[in-house]
């Protein structure tokens, strides 16, 4: 059923070739894996993953909507609109716990005299933060 499901996507991608944009709909949500920075995936409603360039920040995170993407290189999607969305959900609130990993990143948060530089000791603690990742390391 994947299979098939996957040669549609193809399908429809290549016939539309000069465009390369499809609608998917599914779950929008940050990417799990907290080393380096965190990108949002859509699990379309077959539960297959498809990886965006787009950061965590970019959007937030939406159950049970429509979405529309670009392809920008083959296999390599990004999202250009949330067309409808029936649940917001706001997954670095949600995060309660991070590991206990000494991987330091640095962030930035915005502030009443502008963006803030700050050392996180993971990219799970920068993701609770809701900051953007400037880079792997300390500020400095």
């Amino acid at each position: 059923m994947s299979k098939l499901i996957s040669i549609i996507l193809l399908a429809v991608v290549a016939t539309n070739i000069s465009a390369k944009e499809i609608i998917l709909n599914g779950d929008l949500i940050d990417s799990q894996s907290f080393t380096g920075r965190i990108f949002k995936v859509i699990i379309t409603e077959e539960n297959e993953e498809v990886k965006l360039v787009n950061e965590y920040f970019e959007a937030q995170s939406c159950e049970n909507g429509e979405f529309a993407l670009k392809e920008e290189s083959l296999g390599k999607y990004r999202l250009e609109a949330v067309l409808n969305c029936k649940n917001w959900v706001d997954q670095p609130e949600e995060t309660q716990f991070c590991p206990e990993i000494f991987s330091p990143v640095c962030g930035a948060v915005s502030g009443i005299d502008g963006d803030m530089l700050i050392n996180y000791s993971n990219s799970c603690e920068l993701y609770r933060a809701k900051a953007i990742f400037v880079k792997e390391g300390s500020c400095e």
